[in-house]
Formats: structure tokens, sequence, C-alpha cells
């Protein structure tokens, strides 16, 4: 109950996040490009907030070839982030299969397949929304709503 009557900003979370997120891959040269205004906010936890935009944007990363479009907005109804790579993409079919906790797409990849489950247990408890469509990048886009 707490959890949810608090608002964290995103701007700052946000941009410690692409910032070392760009040291993590540096070897990848990707453009991380993200967007959030400063009246922007999330409702709850910083560290969820953390854990939900590092987890999306660190999956992105790994997948990516060049390319990461974030973008954070609220209107009077909803948080909405939208996380767009130009990967390879997620087959339409297993694209609910990714939220399970553990399951993997590609063994190859570095992590334990936790990440996207985490995701959705954070987006669950604010009662929120995980959409996973074809990126207008080539790849996937991960598209959130959050109650406000």
């Amino acid at each position: 109950g707490q959890t949810l009557r608090r608002r964290t900003l995103v701007k700052s979370p946000l941009d410690k996040i692409i910032s070392a997120l760009n040291k993590v891959h540096a070897h990848k040269n990707l453009l991380l490009v993200a967007k959030a205004n400063d009246e922007c906010f999330f409702p709850g936890e910083e560290g969820d907030l953390m854990e939900l935009l590092g987890n999306l944007c660190d999956n992105a990363c790994k997948w990516a070839q060049s390319k990461i479009f974030v973008t954070v907005e609220n209107n009077n109804e909803f948080l909405r982030i939208t996380v767009n790579d130009d990967g390879p993409g997620i087959p339409a079919e297993k694209r609910t299969l990714i939220l399970d906790r553990g399951k993997r797409l590609d063994q190859q990849a570095e992590g334990q397949g936790l990440g996207l489950s985490i995701v959705m247990d954070i987006v669950k408890t604010y009662a929120g929304e995980i959409k996973i469509d074809e990126s207008e990048l080539g790849g996937t886009e991960f598209s959130i709503s959050i109650p406000v």
C-alpha cells in the first residue's frame, strides 16, 4: 500500500541507467537514446523503477545491433515506458514465453533468464500491462503502461 502511494521522478534514474549501460556495453558502440521530461514520474519506489528500466534496457542492449530508443512519458492516467531496439526481434508465438521466470529463447546470450520476469513482476505489482511487438527499428518493442 505504501509503495503505491510514492512517486519517483524518472529522469535522473533513467539517466543513471543509460550511463551505466553505455559503459557496460561500450564494446558494441550502441546508440542509446532515452527521453523523459523533468515532470515524468513513476508511481512507486525508486528501486522498483531502477529494476524495471534497468532490466528492460539491458535486455535491449544485449540484442540490439546498433540502436535503442527509450521513451518514458506520463499523462493523467498512465506512465508509459517504451523500449525499441534494432535487434533480431522476437517471433510473435514466443513473446509471452520470455516473460516466464527462467525462460530464455537463446542460451548463448548472457544471463539467467530472470530480467524480463522481474520486469513482469514489477508491472503486475503496479497493476500495469506489458506488450511485446515488432519495433519500428526492426527489432523488438517493449511497451509498458502503469496506472498513476
